[in-house]
């Protein structure tokens, strides 16, 4: 199973300012199959979008600006490619594999979530995101699968305090 990764996106300056390169053919051949949708998303601080999945979709996420907190969590399927009802053993297995990422506006990386994920973030200040995905609108509403912010705790989107 492919996992979510953040990917370098290159970075440029000089004198006259900033280039930040968010789109480089060979870059995503090697992570992503094709952009068939571009958008962007703008948050308030504290917005939380989260969990849709989608077992086709693939979608790579570029912070403009902001702060935020990426979280991904594996659909568990059975043999036949069905998705599995979420019961305790799904429930520990997911929570096992889930992955987090914080990434903001200066970071020069971006985060991709393959098919098969689900996915969604916190923006910790106002903030800004490009989404380029593999799937048309259409193709994406036939593909959502929808989990509750909570499922897996409210403090998954905390900052943890690291002052003892």
């Amino acid at each position: 199973m492919e996992t979510p990764i953040t990917v370098d996106l290159k970075f440029f300056t000089d004198d006259r300012g900033n280039i930040r390169q968010t789109f480089d053919e060979k870059t995503y051949e090697e992570v992503f199959h094709k952009v068939k949708r571009i958008y962007e998303i703008d948050n308030g601080a504290g917005v939380c979008r989260a969990y849709h999945g989608h077992l086709n979709e693939s979608k790579i996420i570029i912070v403009k600006k902001g702060r935020f907190k990426f979280v991904g969590i594996p659909i568990i399927k059975n043999d036949d490619g069905n998705i599995l009802p979420i019961n305790q053993k799904n429930f520990d297995k997911m929570k096992e594999l889930m992955v987090s990422f914080f990434i903001d506006g200066k970071s020069h990386k971006a985060v991709f979530f393959p098919a098969g994920w689900y996915n969604g973030y916190i923006s910790y200040n106002e903030g800004e995101l490009y989404v380029l995905s593999d799937s048309s609108l259409e193709e994406s509403k036939n593909d959502d699968f929808r989990l509750s912010y909570d499922l897996f705790g409210k403090e998954v989107w905390e900052v943890k305090n690291r002052w003892k």
